[in-house]
């Protein structure tokens, strides 16, 4: 009898412990309705989250400036730092834009919602000398 009781109780304990782990995963990929919190500054991007799930996910982006800022997200397998740039700003048309926002402005907050498939990303400003001054992010899509 002893023996069942014990057993009985590693079961549920185990119960408990699988359904905590599997809240904590869920909980770890935002959903599309909530939105990734996007801060950008000069010259960060930070994301609340660098990585989701696939299918349609939404940037709700803060511009805490002090000035105007652009956001783009690429799907690329280079590194976050090595994307082409002519001229101080990333040369779109040698990659894959997956989605836009050209200006938002300073002190303003704006979302964008893109269909991501599996795969690596990149999010940055391309205003002119942004992105070489670091305010860029790499992004995981599983």
């Amino acid at each position: 009898m002893r023996t069942r009781l014990c057993v009985a109780t590693a079961l549920v304990l185990l119960a408990a412990a699988a359904t905590a782990c599997s809240s904590e995963s869920a909980s770890s990929a935002p959903s599309p309705e909530a939105g990734i919190a996007t801060t950008l500054t000069d010259f960060k991007i930070q994301p609340a989250e660098t990585e989701a799930l696939a299918g349609p996910v939404t940037f709700d982006l803060t511009n805490d400036g002090p000035s105007d800022h652009s956001f783009y997200v690429v799907r690329t397998d280079l590194p976050e730092d090595q994307l082409p740039v002519t001229d101080h700003v990333v040369d779109l048309n040698q990659l894959e834009v997956v989605g836009q926002i050209d200006k938002v402005e300073f002190d303003t907050q704006r979302s964008l919602t893109v269909d991501l498939e599996p795969g690596s990303y990149v999010m940055f400003c391309n205003l002119t000398g942004h992105y070489e001054s670091d305010m860029h992010t790499a992004f995981t899509v599983t």
